[in-house]
């Protein structure tokens, strides 16, 4: 039960920054880069989602591949996945360069597809089966409501701090919470 609970924290965690990256991007790309709306909304979701594409199918293998040797091996890919794309969250915030930008938007989309390829297989590892329905609903409520709270606190610091700050600062979320996931 511990180890659902703590799958549970990091899958907030992930949606915090997923739902900030979600919002927030086209509104950044169209000021700071000066994209129209049109393409910054493009920009701003089609490299991060077709990234985690492949990152989802790299991940998703890999993982079946390690938990036959360990038990925790899609925990192990989930928090691979989460400090990976920390590098990467943290410039698409702070560079100056498109090219850098679409790079870092696609290194974070296909390391969120690591770790979003094994949140229910993991879940599943430490749930009995006559429960994992409701886990998984459990999980799925919590873990939106807190994804909900990101793109709020962020419209709200971006005031203040600037987005591309904000924008980076989630990589702590994603250093907290891979960090907790490996420990755990």
């Amino acid at each position: 039960m511990p180890m659902v609970l703590v799958l549970m924290a990091v899958f907030c965690g992930a949606n915090f920054v997923a739902m900030i990256f979600l919002t927030w991007m086209p509104s950044f790309l169209n000021s700071k880069f000066n994209m129209s709306l049109s393409m910054a909304g493009l920009n701003g979701t089609a490299w991060l989602q077709i990234a985690s594409v492949l990152g989802v199918l790299t991940g998703g293998y890999l993982a079946d591949r390690w938990v036959r040797r360990r038990a925790s091996g899609r925990m192990l890919v989930q928090g691979l996945g989460l400090l990976a794309g920390v590098p990467f969250i943290f410039l698409t915030g702070n560079t100056l360069m498109v090219q850098v930008l679409v790079l870092s938007m696609i290194g974070f989309g296909f390391f969120k597809g690591f770790y979003d390829a094994n949140i229910w297989a993991s879940l599943y590892d430490g749930v009995q089966p006559a429960r994992r329905a409701t886990a998984l609903g459990l999980m799925n409520s919590v873990g939106w409501f807190a994804g909900a709270a990101g793109p709020v606190a962020v419209g709200a610091a971006s005031a203040r701090l600037g987005m591309g700050a904000c924008l980076s600062a989630t990589s702590l979320a994603y250093l907290g919470f891979g960090a907790l996931l490996l420990l755990g």
